[in-house]
């Protein structure tokens, strides 16, 4: 998890616009799947940072992380009964501007 001033320090950069924007047909799957991999703990404030304060749902489900598993995409989520649980993640679950969005926050803040 990162620091209040962390978080404040990247929603300004964000903000500035400084960061290099790759669109959706410059990367792949294998390029996304390597930047949450260097990336390592891709968590909820993460995400909000990324896609600016939105946040990612997947099949009605809250997404908390973004990991990588034995080279597979996954995600973790809350269900009502406050356990947190992991599933897999399709690549064609995101939109494009969402993962545009992920994209580049990720290799930005590598």
């Amino acid at each position: 998890m990162k620091s209040i001033n962390n978080y404040i320090i990247e929603k300004i950069l964000i903000n500035k616009d400084t960061h290099i924007r790759a669109d959706i047909d410059s990367f792949t799957e294998k390029d996304f799947i390597n930047a949450v991999k260097q990336y390592t703990s891709f968590e909820y404030e993460d995400i909000l940072m990324a896609t600016g304060g939105e946040p990612l749902f997947i099949h009605n489900k809250k997404v908390l992380s973004i990991f990588v598993d034995n080279n597979k995409l996954k995600y973790t989520y809350k269900e009502n009964h406050g356990i947190e649980l992991k599933d897999d993640l399709n690549f064609n679950d995101i939109n494009e501007k969402t993962l545009e969005q992920l994209y580049n926050y990720l290799i930005s803040n590598i």
